[in-house]
């Protein structure tokens, strides 16, 4: 599909639950918290531990390698 898109200058917009999976296929991520935008940028630039903590309220560990983000929650807080 990112493909496809690119190839004809289109945009696709998704709604994804999982963070992984959207760091993994997006240019570009927007976090909302309630009803208001809390983060918008590219993935690895939005989706941060502190970012997750304000937003989800967990204490997380994310980290980027190779094959995308890497997020692990560590505590509810």
């Amino acid at each position: 599909m990112r493909q496809v898109a690119a190839d004809n200058g289109m945009i696709v917009i998704m709604v994804l639950h999982d963070l992984v999976m959207a760091a993994r296929w997006s240019d570009r991520v927007v976090l909302l918290a309630e009803g208001r935008i809390a983060a918008d940028g590219a993935p690895s630039d939005a989706i941060t531990a502190e970012r997750l903590g304000e937003v989800y309220r967990v204490a997380a560990t994310v980290e980027n390698s190779p094959r995308g983000l890497s997020i692990v929650i560590d505590d509810i807080l």
